[in-house]
């Protein structure tokens, strides 16, 4: 998973940016531009090696996962709110769900936990988008702040639609782990 991250971040947030001058430009202007994702990136390197290593536990790798599921998106949620431009909501530049909605959704289903730490987790990981905005418009006043009805519905509640579609996830696929589980048990035989 963290090398999909690394891989994903770097396609998604840089690679675009590299193709023309004009963008390179953009990207490497300022160092809040390209700081954050290549942060991220690394950490996701890092965390990949790291988690690879055999004389690791299944509980400590399970650990780091859940510290990575948070990290990364609090990275995600850096790389893009933490430009000025990216807030002002004269211009709307910024509109619709994160990546980070994507990524806690799909970090729910490859890496599977139990639904309580799952729901966890995923509230965790999901307050990276209102912190990182908050975090933005303390740095980087736009024009026109938000409300606080406004800051709840763009930056809070959609994350808790995410966080609970998550525990959904969480809870089936921790269903059919046990049934799975308990099928193994059983060998070959099917009781009737």
């Amino acid at each position: 998973m963290a090398l999909l991250y690394a891989a994903v971040f770097f396609l998604a947030g840089f690679f675009p940016s590299l193709l023309s001058k004009v963008d390179r430009a953009v990207l490497f202007g300022a160092a809040v531009q390209w700081l954050p994702g290549t942060i991220s990136i690394a950490v996701a390197l890092f965390v990949a090696a790291v988690a690879g290593n055999p004389r690791l536990s299944p509980r400590s790798v399970a650990a780091i996962a859940i510290v990575f599921e948070i990290a990364s998106n609090y990275g995600i949620a850096a790389a893009e709110l933490l430009q000025p431009e990216t807030l002002d909501f004269r211009n709307a530049t910024w509109i619709g769900l994160s990546w980070v909605a994507v990524w806690t959704l799909l970090f729910t289903i490859v890496v599977p936990s139990s639904p309580r730490r799952s729901v966890l987790a995923a509230l965790a990981a999901s307050s990276s988008v209102p912190a990182m905005a908050a975090v933005s418009f303390a740095v980087y006043p736009p024009p026109v702040l938000p409300n606080a009805g406004q800051f709840f519905f763009l930056f809070v509640f959609p994350y808790l639609l995410v966080v609970v579609m998550a525990y959904v996830g969480a809870r089936v696929l921790f269903a059919l782990g046990n049934e799975v589980r308990k099928a193994r048990e059983f060998g070959s035989y099917r009781l009737l």
